[in-house]
């Protein structure tokens, strides 16, 4: 539609701008949009059927940053390199923080008064502390709902698509998958082994160990399903060798 000389442009329908930014072969002489092809809605049904959408909700990665960094330096002071060595060896088996996470949110933590500067590290570095509005920042986190983020995994999207891998490709993916779990499930032996917390601190010790086993839960879980999944394919190859033979005799 030509806008009028002398008056603003009309405005565009809702969706209208989304349709104007598609691709000229998506659009129809009238304006509207083609059909999906046969490849679009068949990927779409496949993905419907077989990639379960875990999103709830808005992701406030953000918060979850906030948390990390606060809840480690309620244990103590730390510098910014500090605060993600703590996170890695102790959260490390569910959690896992950037330097480009960290530092930011210490320095939104200052401006909001959470945390304070209490000097030089031992080898470089601002140490911070948390403060009593910290604290009840981090009680104010660790009670809302948490978010789920949408589902990201490069494995299971290499295996989706892996039709077009060579051969015994796909089987080494998932050998790869088992070995990770497995070796995941050694280390969680050797976590479970540190000597237990003192009695006063029974609950804290508790939380964490449940942690620990939702950790060994995935573990086992990812270590079945590789197992499984290989045996699958194996069936398969073998039936189609059988065929080929009986094709060839």
């Amino acid at each position: 539609m030509t806008p009028t000389p002398g008056k603003p442009p009309p405005r565009r329908a809702s969706g209208q701008r989304h349709l104007e930014g598609r691709d000229p072969d998506q659009q129809q002489a009238g304006g509207g949009t083609l059909a999906p092809t046969r490849a679009v809605e068949q990927f779409v049904n496949i993905s419907h059927r077989y990639v379960s959408s875990r999103y709830h909700g808005p992701v406030a990665r953000h918060s979850q940053t906030e948390v990390a960094v606060l809840g480690a330096l309620s244990t103590g002071p730390m510098s910014g390199y500090e605060v993600r060595r703590a996170i890695t060896e102790v959260l490390g088996h569910f959690w896992h923080e950037s330097y480009g996470q960290i530092y930011p949110c210490l320095t939104a933590l200052e401006a909001a008064g959470s945390v304070r500067r209490t000097g030089p590290g031992r080898t470089s570095g601002t140490v911070f502390q948390i403060t009593p509005a910290g604290e009840d920042r981090l009680r104010s986190l660790l009670a809302e709902p948490h978010t789920t983020a949408p589902a990201r995994n490069g494995l299971l999207l290499r295996l989706f698509f892996g039709a077009h891998l060579g051969d015994g490709e796909a089987e080494n993916l998932l050998e790869q998958a088992r070995d990770r779990a497995g070796a995941a499930l050694e280390q969680y032996a050797q976590l479970r082994d540190e000597p237990a917390a003192e009695v006063d601190r029974a609950r804290e010790q508790a939380l964490r160990e449940i942690t620990l086993s939702f950790g060994e839960h995935v573990a086992r879980a990812q270590l079945s399903w590789a197992r499984e999944s290989l045996e699958t394919l194996a069936a398969l190859a073998a039936a189609t060798d059988e065929g080929a033979s009986r094709a060839r005799g």
